[in-house]
């Protein structure tokens, strides 16, 4: 858009479209203003379009009109009147083409803001997964990234972690992120908004043990969740890094000691985890999953790490209660992921966007790609979806 090029009443044509939207985020201010501009800013839009018209068709006119004049110059050796005719015509043309560039500008210009304050509100709920997403490759949160976030928690639109972490791998991030709310942890099969449990899917008993006597000597190790509390039947390398990532250590006991005790407490696992290498991942993945696909969740949240939920969980059906709850639908969604496990959140929100560092697949099937964990692809997502006023 040019500087130097003005509106009809003699304002900068910059000026111009600036104090439009510094005058459209004070009246945003005030609520239940939103649908009011939006048919306001329509009108306004259709009367830019009719000028257009007729600019076009008076524009078309007085090149046909000098057309006209030069023809008879040519073809009746001259006369003041055909010559006057043509004057007029490209005087009339030049001037019109001159308007007629600019109203295009405006045009573009009022297009942009609409489009800017038709995303204002689209999404009323945001959902993150966390690694692979929200943190970067070294597990921490950029500072663009909370920026972001908070930006959005500001505007009052919630912002959710949707994760395969345990609970207590999370709170330390909200306090980090300054936001509060609810979460949904062990993808989806536990969500939960301080410490209230608002839903708690569990795999049978009967069932997690035919998965630990399957995998127990397949070279992983081996972790039940139930709640916040973490049990394994030793620490290794993999519960060292785990426990690393979410700042907590498990419970060291027998594996079935927990079960004899899980059973006469009536407890249940939420979540079952094998971590390994990652080809042995991958092989428990192919083995297990068309065993039990009628009866649990199996898929690997990382190569190193094969995630076992209940059937009826998922990160889906976590974002389905979270609308339920806030009364919103899942078109009014925004969901970041990075893995196979993100997928059906990802194609059922309103916009589910992948991860620049997130595998083909799941980048084929997303509504959009952003950057990479290691690039702020969060917060750039959270930019151009949820633009500010």
């Amino acid at each position: 858009m040019e500087r130097k090029k003005r509106s009809g009443g003699g304002v900068p044509m910059e000026r111009y479209v600036r104090e439009y939207e510094e005058g459209l985020r004070r009246r945003l201010e005030a609520p239940g203003n939103l649908e009011g501009l939006r048919a306001s800013h329509r009108r306004m839009i259709g009367w830019i379009q009719h000028e257009r018209l007729v600019h076009l068709l008076v524009t078309l006119f007085a090149a046909a009109a000098f057309l006209f004049a030069a023809g008879m110059v040519i073809f009746l050796e001259g006369g003041w009147t055909p010559g006057l005719l043509g004057l007029l015509s490209l005087v009339l043309l030049l001037g019109y083409l001159r308007h007629y560039r600019l109203l295009e500008n405006t045009v573009q210009a009022w297009y942009l803001l609409h489009d800017r304050m038709e995303a204002m509100d689209r999404y009323k709920l945001v959902c993150l997964d966390i690694d692979g997403t929200l943190l970067d490759a070294t597990e921490r949160l950029t500072t663009p990234t909370v920026e972001a976030v908070r930006k959005v928690a500001a505007r009052g639109i919630p912002v959710v972690p949707v994760t395969a972490r345990p609970p207590q791998g999370v709170g330390f991030l909200l306090e980090e992120l300054g936001i509060q709310g609810p979460m949904a942890c062990y993808n989806g099969a536990q969500v939960l908004e301080g410490e209230e449990v608002l839903v708690d899917r569990t795999i049978p008993l009967d069932v997690a043990r035919e998965i630990w006597e399957r995998v127990r000597g397949e070279g992983v190790s081996v972790n039940l969740y139930h709640g916040r509390d973490w049990m394994a039947s030793g620490e290794d390398e993999w519960t060292g890094q785990e426990g690393r990532i979410v700042r907590s250590r498990p419970q060291v006991a027998p594996m079935e000691e927990v079960f004899d005790r899980w059973e006469r407490t009536g407890t249940s696992p939420n979540k079952i985890l094998c971590m390994g290498e990652p080809e042995v991942v991958l092989r428990l993945w192919k083995d297990l999953e068309p065993d039990y696909r009628d009866r649990l969740q199996i898929h690997p949240s990382k190569p190193e790490y094969l995630e076992i939920m209940p059937r009826e969980a998922s990160k889906r059906s976590a974002v389905e209660f979270l609308c339920r709850r806030l009364g919103i639908s899942m078109q009014e969604v925004l969901a970041i992921g990075d893995n196979f496990n993100d997928l059906d959140m990802l194609t059922h929100a309103g916009m589910g966007v992948a991860m620049g560092n997130a595998p083909e697949e799941v980048k084929r099937q997303a509504g959009d790609v952003t950057a990479s964990n290691s690039m702020d692809g969060v917060a750039r997502a959270l930019e151009k979806h949820l633009p500010e006023a």
